[in-house]
């Protein structure tokens, strides 16, 4: 398990502490704690490295946009946006929005939002 730089210097404090304490059972507090810290820590940091990597593929937005259109998924205006980089919008009397060759179609609310049902357009 890799150590996380802050826990390192916590570590140095415990050996301070160490020599400071004659309670044994403060010192076993102090390291459960720290031990937990560490893994919390290396699993933020795990879980990060995961979705970064995800998302330097360039065209990761037009893979996940196929997975919606294979499955039929209807998208939250908020979940388009964080996939295209721009929120549909439609005219009043508008149904659809287009982007690349992606188009989107409104599909009624979902929760507080639109909700857009992603199909491809072949040409």
């Amino acid at each position: 398990m890799r150590k996380v730089p802050a826990l390192e210097k916590l570590d140095n404090q415990i050996d301070i502490l160490d020599n400071e304490l004659d309670n044994s059972e403060n010192l076993t507090a102090i390291t459960v704690m720290a031990g937990l810290v560490e893994k919390i820590m290396g699993y933020i940091g795990d879980k990060r490295t995961a979705c970064s990597s995800a998302s330097l593929s360039p065209l990761a937005e037009y893979e996940e946009l196929e997975k919606a259109v294979t499955h039929q998924w209807i998208l939250s205006t908020s979940k388009v946006k964080e996939l295209i980089g721009v929120a549909p919008r439609v005219g009043k009397d508008e149904m659809t929005f287009v982007w690349g060759s992606f188009t989107f179609t409104k599909a009624g609310k979902l929760g507080n939002q639109m909700g857009w049902v992603v199909t491809k357009t072949l040409g």
